[in-house]
């Protein structure tokens, strides 16, 4: 498996855990065992789903405040699980194994496969709002 079909599977999780509003390691397990067939990347999946659950406010937080105007709880669900994979990436792993620019152009593309007319650019736009922000600090 490629880091983008693991990014794929990642964001596939998100949006099922808050559409059912579970965010639980059991989630998580059931998921991984249901769909994670091939473990090269399961290191990477577990890093960032443990990055996200450790920063979870954090991470919503740089969301909102670089979406002007949109909340969380109106954005298509679709987008805000590539956001929230992808402002993870950028913000706590992009020091270690993800350039900043990896996670926005996958993010970018998994907006356009699986979000509405406008996903890409919205994607796009608040991501390089956050990574422009991260750089600042």
């Amino acid at each position: 498996m490629r880091r983008t079909e693991a990014r794929e599977l990642l964001m596939k999780m998100l949006f099922q855990m808050e559409a059912q509003k579970d965010f639980s390691e059991e989630a998580e397990v059931t998921f991984k065992e249901r769909y994670l067939d091939e473990k090269d990347q399961e290191k990477y999946f577990d890093d960032v789903f443990e990055s996200y659950m450790a920063n979870r406010e954090a991470v919503d937080e740089a969301i909102s405040s670089s979406s002007s105007g949109w909340k969380l709880n109106r954005m298509d669900k679709t987008d805000l699980a590539v956001l929230r994979l992808a402002v993870t990436e950028i913000k706590y792993l992009s020091g270690s194994d993800v350039p900043v620019s990896a996670a926005i152009n996958e993010a970018v593309e998994l907006a356009k496969k699986y979000g509405g007319e406008g996903s890409g650019r919205f994607v796009n736009g608040i991501l390089g709002t956050v990574s422009r922000a991260d750089k600042e600090v």
